[in-house]
């Protein structure tokens, strides 16, 4: 019985010791993954956000055009905002100033398909609009 027991043991600690190996394998290439260097998506993501802040600045000249059209109504600021925005935006009118708040859509290609990011923007437009330094545009507060 002695002998038996002896024989099971050299292959239960090698069981273990390959259990082990590979939980460290298997930790190593998840710290790898998490906190390697940024991946191609990571860099998309970038050029993602940079068209969509690109979207952004091309909306203020058509606001701009929408204001000296005399459009600057919530319909005119819609159809300004039509080609850049995700589609989700909102309109304060506050005495001279009309604020809009958008998330404007940029798209670029990652490797696995498209990506595509759409960070929040505000639009100060100071009335009446003269020309684009009318209407400041920054990233939306926290």
């Amino acid at each position: 019985m002695s002998e038996k027991t002896d024989r099971r043991h050299p292959r239960a600690a090698r069981i273990t010791w390959l259990l082990a190996g590979a939980a460290l394998v298997a930790a190593v290439v998840v710290l790898w993954v998490t906190l390697g260097p940024p991946t191609a998506d990571d860099r998309a993501v970038g050029k993602a956000t940079e068209a969509a802040d690109a979207q952004a600045h091309e909306a203020v000249g058509r606001l701009v055009t929408a204001a000296h059209e005399g459009a600057l109504t919530d319909a005119g600021i819609n159809r300004a905002l039509a080609l850049s925005t995700a589609g989700a935006h909102s309109i304060r009118r506050l005495g001279s100033t009309v604020v809009v708040t958008a998330e404007v859509h940029g798209v670029t290609s990652g490797a696995f398909g498209t990506i595509s990011a759409d960070p929040c923007y505000e639009y100060d437009i100071t009335l009446p609009v003269q020309d684009e330094s009318s209407i400041e545009l920054h990233a939306c507060r926290p």
